[in-house]
């Protein structure tokens, strides 16, 4: 964690900053169901808050996209509802496209999109992101 996450706007994505291709897998997002969470962990216990800093800027950047979903998927206006992955700067990388209607076809089909959002059934994903914020809450 060293190594990637010092740039407040632009945390580490799932393959961290070491990816080899174009178009990596997961477009490279930030997935808000474990993975984006997951490598902050131990820097709370391990008394390097300082280093958690960069995962939050994604997710404060997708609260007026969050607001939208929360308001047009489920109804409740002033809520945040996240897709299952967004990208730094607010950027939605889950969000339908041609190349999803092309290689997603299956996903589409089972109704995994709302609102051309990508949820995956996933309707928990906000509220899994508080836990690193509690985490920090508490450690600090």
């Amino acid at each position: 964690m060293g190594s990637c996450s010092r740039d407040h706007n632009f945390p580490p994505s799932i393959f961290g900053t070491w990816i080899t291709k174009e178009r990596p897998n997961w477009n490279g997002d930030y997935p808000l169901n474990y993975n984006h969470m997951a490598p902050y962990y131990a820097l709370y216990s391990g008394d390097r808050i300082e280093q958690t800093d960069p995962y939050y800027m994604p997710l404060l950047a997708s609260i007026p996209r969050g607001n939208y979903y929360s308001e047009k998927v489920t109804s409740i206006p002033g809520g945040i509802l996240l897709p299952a992955g967004i990208g730094p700067l607010g950027i939605e990388t889950t969000r339908r496209t041609p190349f999803w209607d092309t290689n997603y076809k299956k996903w589409i089909k089972d109704k995994n999109v709302e609102d051309e959002g990508v949820f995956l059934g996933q309707k928990s994903n906000s509220a899994y992101t508080v836990v690193n914020m509690a985490m920090q809450f508490y450690h600090t």
